[in-house]
């Protein structure tokens, strides 16, 4: 259990200095609004090219997972110390496309060996998994600090640290049982329409997240002032609201249906858009980031309640792999590189307030959507997926 627990510690230690301050690195290399949405929007189109075309590798010929995860850390590894070198506008697009493109099939690989083990020997996923959530939160608070003592080495030797160190955990982790990754995928054109539908809901609640996730650390930077130090303070709020919700779920919704629960995540998703565009001061910034709990936690539990009961046997596989690869490859592409367009006319605030009317679309569906089940329809507890 340690060395899976340990890999996701690593892993999301690495995500810590990654997301709250990727845009932050790109702002440092001297890249403007556009160009740094542009470089963004690398890793999520390879989110939603990569685990497809491995899981296909993998399945045509027969390649061992562990062995795959293995190798595709050491090139994790390795391409890292590639943000060292100078940087214009194309060799950073090369650099990203080269390092994610290692680096993001990871998460799926890793999770598909945990799963494995987990139903093999009995043991609780979440509680391995939630070594990740700590290790996130320790490197998103020591980011800050790494940006004050430079804008781009030492924040890239402490990734390239956490990169090398997931090798060797990597290289120990058996593989007895076969992945889900390892089996073919589904034909993407059986989907029905209340599943076309559904994902057309992921997608409008996480293109409404883009500019969050674009510019969260460079408005609390630019916009408020807010120190290196502590910006990693404000993404921790985040994660341990998000852990505490994850952890009390049960008791909060236990009693409500899953429609309910991703309609209040909607309107939290609302309010704290358009409140982020009217805010003045940090201290307001960190209350409304408590509300990612909400936006983000609750919607995640329900929508896999949901795929539980709208992707049967063999579809399982496929409906959680294409909700990933909207949520965190298509939505994120479109999104942020609309951000960079309309950023200079908007301007930040702009695009939250903006952003802030996209749930209203997503409710419409989500009521049509549930119009189309029947009036009994209760699936399972999503607490029980924990």
């Amino acid at each position: 259990m340690s060395r899976f627990g340990w890999s996701f510690f690593l892993f999301y230690a690495a995500a810590g200095l990654l997301f709250p301050y990727f845009p932050i690195l790109l702002r440092g290399y001297g890249f403007d609004y556009q160009e740094t949405s542009y470089l963004s929007s690398v890793r999520p189109f390879v989110i939603l090219c990569a685990p497809p075309l491995l899981g296909w590798a993998i399945h045509k010929w027969n390649l061992k997972t562990q062995v795959v995860l293995t190798i595709l850390g050491v090139l994790f590894a390795l391409t890292a110390p590639l943000f060292f070198l100078p940087m214009s506008f194309g060799l950073c697009l090369l650099v990203s496309v080269i390092h994610f493109s290692f680096r993001e099939p990871l998460k799926p690989l890793l999770e598909s060996l945990t799963l494995n083990f987990v139903n093999r020997d009995g043991h609780h996923y979440g509680r391995i998994r939630i070594l990740g959530s700590i290790g996130f939160i320790i490197t998103a608070l020591l980011g800050g600090k790494l940006f004050e003592w430079g804008p781009v080495y030492p924040f890239i030797s402490a990734y390239f640290i956490c990169a090398l160190l997931c090798v060797p955990l990597y290289s120990s982790l058996g593989s007895t049982v076969k992945s889900e990754t390892d089996k073919p995928r589904s034909n993407v054109t059986s989907l029905n329409r209340k599943q076309l539908l559904f994902l057309g809901l992921i997608f409008l609640r996480s293109l409404s997240h883009a500019p969050l996730m674009l510019f969260l650390s460079i408005f609390l930077r630019e916009e408020l002032g807010v120190e290196f130090r502590w910006i990693g303070v404000y993404w921790l709020v985040a994660v341990l609201a998000e852990i505490l919700l994850l952890y009390f779920y049960r008791n909060l919704f236990k009693r409500e249906h899953c429609f309910m629960v991703m309609g209040f995540s909607l309107i939290a998703t609302i309010l704290r858009l358009f409140f982020m565009s009217q805010v003045e001061a940090p201290w307001e910034v960190f209350i409304l980031q408590l509300l990612h709990a909400f936006t983000f936690a609750s919607f995640y539990l329900a929508s896999i309640d949901y795929v539980e009961h709208l992707f049967k046997g063999e579809q399982k596989t496929m409906g959680l792999s294409l909700v990933t690869s909207v949520s965190l490859g298509l939505s994120a592409i479109i999104g942020m590189n609309l951000c960079g367009v309309l950023e200079p006319y908007l301007g930040i605030r702009g695009l939250f307030l903006a952003a802030s009317g996209i749930p209203f679309l997503a409710i419409a569906l989500l009521l049509y959507l549930r119009s189309l089940e029947p009036g009994k329809f209760k699936p399972q507890n999503p607490a029980e997926h924990i």
